[in-house]
């Protein structure tokens, strides 16, 4: 069958920003900067060429993210209930056939992100692909998840919604409701995420 995946224009790309930002100190996550640069601003400029529209979620500093050109989401449901909310609020946005979700912590995304995982979904038919990674080598080689950064169809809202109003939270969770791929990435650093004040420091 034709691979319909690799036509952008079906794919949205949603950055979640909508946490607390807790392990941050509180500062908001997307706008610390790094080597100048908003991290979230590096998040976009490798995610805008693989997708047709860019959103993103943010539940505190919108006019901040707004300023930076964004189009800001906010969850629907009150409470901060973690990034499946966030993706609940892409997914109720979204026009396209699929939404392709990033934290807004991971500015080295790799450029192929999207067509690995478009590729995945298109050979197996899944309603979900996301991203894993492995450290080490051979008998120590660790397998790490990165559940959040998936690419999923959009028939996946009414099982989001269910999930969520089931009091569901867990990312992989959800996934295990779903029929889910893991996508194996060869570049470990395309996956960093910085969560803290320590990891961004070292980075900068």
């Amino acid at each position: 069958m034709p691979n319909e995946f690799f036509d952008s224009s079906e794919i949205t790309g949603l950055i979640l920003a909508g946490g607390k930002s807790s392990r941050m100190g509180g500062a908001e996550k997307g706008l610390q900067t790094l080597s100048g640069t908003p991290m979230v601003s590096r998040v976009a400029q490798r995610l805008t060429p693989q997708v047709a529209k860019l959103y993103l979620v943010a539940n505190r500093f919108e006019d901040a993210y707004m300023q930076l050109g964004f189009r800001v989401l906010k969850d629907v449901r009150a409470g901060f209930l973690g990034p499946l909310a966030g993706i609940e609020a892409g997914l109720l946005q979204c026009q396209t056939k699929f939404l392709m979700c990033v934290p807004c912590d991971t500015p080295f995304i790799p450029n192929d992100l999207v067509a690995r995982l478009a590729q995945a979904l298109n050979e197996t038919q899944c309603d979900l692909a996301y991203a894993t990674t492995s450290e080490g080598e051979n008998e120590h080689e660790i397998e790490r998840t990165h559940p959040i950064i998936a690419l999923m169809r959009l028939t996946v809202t009414q099982s989001l919604q269910d999930f969520l109003d089931a009091g569901g939270r867990k990312v992989q969770a959800w996934h295990h409701e779903l029929n889910a791929l893991a996508v194996h990435f060869p570049n470990v650093e395309s996956f960093v995420n910085i969560n803290s004040v320590e990891e961004l420091a070292n980075l900068n």
